[in-house]
């Protein structure tokens, strides 16, 4: 993990987001409540395994924009400094064509083996 996602993540904790709540990982990623659904992004990011890839996709449209940021720099660190342009600001439907984008070079590239390296 780097320093940058290891930084949001205690940021989302010390805002108060680390309260005592129980949560399922990954399932609570696509929670309704936002706490749950910080704790579990939270993890995904300490995490930093590959093999929870496509889970975290759907942070990259999360309602805040916090959560958009750990999973945009989780993801990105996963795919090897690739992220195809996203930007946890973008209008929605921006981030949505790049998320997209990157899920579908994700899934070809997992499955083929070419990791990062692989063809856009």
């Amino acid at each position: 993990m780097t320093t940058r996602v290891a930084l949001l993540a205690s940021a989302l904790a010390v805002a108060g987001c680390s309260a005592e709540t129980k949560y399922v990982y990954p399932g609570d990623l696509a929670s309704s409540n936002y706490i749950r659904r910080t704790r579990a992004a939270q993890e995904f990011a300490q995490r930093a395994d590959p093999s929870d890839a496509e889970a975290g996709f759907p942070l990259l449209m999360d309602e805040r924009i916090s959560l958009r940021a750990l999973g945009h720099m989780a993801l990105r660190d996963l795919s090897d400094g690739e992220d195809f342009g996203y930007r946890a600001d973008l209008e929605e439907g921006d981030r949505a064509r790049v998320a997209r984008r990157w899920q579908r070079w994700w899934s070809v590239s997992s499955r083929t083996g070419t990791g990062a390296g692989g063809e856009r």
